[in-house]
Order: structure tokens, then C-alpha cells, then sequence
């Protein structure tokens, strides 16, 4: 993932970049006019034709950073609002997911009774139709980790930026530490279904395992 940090290490300084190559343009103008205007036969000369040639790919090569700025700006603006929102819309199921799951004394209570079969005893009203059972908790559970891993899928095509799936990953480590929710999501990454995800999530849970 290297090479998408240099990326967008170099979209935050596309300011010098432009500027850089503006000045470098103008420069080899300049001095383009100067050796031409010295030779009688300019127009038909090798060395026009290379200065002509030097110019344009100048001014491709600025051309062409631009647009892919502006472009690979674009999707992560696309994407960023719709992860988002999709976390936003998942946040309080999983936060009750969470609460419950750490409940120890809940837990105690009812030995009888799966971590996950106790949520809908603890969550709101307006949560309880997702909720009030096992399966609808799983269900809960399977939309939060298919985020993780399109979240992660954007970001190993280089359509987010790594700092941001900094930030992605420490929101999602507080449900990875959570060992009941941990071993859920290990079980279910067993599957093909995770893309380059899957990888980055087992390592990470070996890690919190460790800790």
C-alpha cells in the first residue's frame, strides 16, 4: 500500500507540484525561444521540434496530475459520504451489540441464554425490530462487517486515503476487541465473501488476541 501513500502524500503538496512545473514550463519556454531565436533555420531544425516536444509533455505531464487529483477526489468524496451514512444508520445497533456483550452481570444472569440472544433485552424501542433476537443481531453484525470490508476494499484500489483508514480502522477496533462480536466475525470470515479484507482482519484479531 506503499505507493498509495505516496499518492496522496503528493496530492497534499500539489500546490509546490503546480507550481513547480509551471515555473519548470515557463523556464524551458524561455529558453526555447532564446535557442530558437538564434537559429535561421528554427522551423525545421531538430532542435525546435524537441523543445516543441519537451513543451507539450510539460504541459501533459501538469495537465494529467490535475485531472487525477480531481477525479480520485471525486470517488473518495463519493464513497466517503456513503460509508458514512451507512455507518451512522449501524452505529446505535451496534453500540447496544457492544453494551450488552460486555454486560458481565447480564451474562451471569442468564447462563442459559447466547451473549447475542440477550440484546433485545437491553436495547430501545426504536431498535428492538432489528434486535429482539439472535438472528436479527447476526444480521446487525453481517451488514458491519461487509462495511469493514468495502471500506477496506476502497482503500486497497486507492480510493481512500491511508490516514483515513487510519481513522476507519480505530472506530472499528472497538468492536474487534469485544471478543464475543471477534469471534462472530472470525467464524463468518471462513467464507470467500470478504475480499483482501479478510486478511487484514484475521491479523488484526491476532493482534488484539495478543494484547
Amino acid at each position: 500500500m506503499n505507493h498509495y501513500r505516496i499518492k496522496y502524500w503528493l496530492y497534499k503538496q500539489d500546490q509546490w507540484i503546480i507550481s513547480g512545473l509551471v515555473i519548470l514550463l515557463t523556464a524551458v519556454t524561455n529558453v526555447a525561444l532564446i535557442d530558437i531565436s538564434n537559429n535561421d533555420q528554427w522551423a525545421s531544425s531538430i532542435e525546435f521540434r524537441a523543445w516543441v516536444a519537451i513543451i507539450i509533455g510539460l504541459i501533459t505531464l501538469l495537465f494529467a496530475f490535475m485531472r487525477q487529483k480531481h477525479n480520485d477526489m471525486s470517488v473518495f468524496f463519493q464513497l466517503f459520504e456513503k460509508y458514512n451514512q451507512r455507518y451512522d444508520e449501524l452505529n446505535d445497533y451496534m453500540n447496544t451489540i457492544l453494551a450488552t456483550t460486555n454486560d458481565t452481570e447480564l451474562i451471569e444472569q442468564n447462563p442459559r441464554i447466547e451473549p447475542f440472544g440477550l440484546v433485545g433485552r437491553k436495547c430501545s424501542r426504536e431498535l428492538a425490530p432489528r434486535l429482539h433476537n439472535e438472528s436479527g443481531v447476526k444480521n446487525v453484525l453481517d451488514d458491519y462487517l461487509n462495511l469493514c470490508a468495502e471500506e477496506y476494499l476502497a482503500y486497497s484500489n486507492g480510493y481512500i486515503p491511508p490516514q483515513i483508514m487510519e481513522y476507519w480502522y480505530n472506530g472499528m477496533k472497538v468492536f474487534f476487541k469485544n471478543d464475543d462480536i471477534r469471534q462472530y466475525f472470525r467464524e463468518e470470515l471462513k467464507s470467500d465473501s470478504y475480499y483482501q479484507f479478510k486478511t487484514f482482519a484475521l491479523e488484526k484479531f491476532d493482534e488484539i488476541g495478543q494484547n
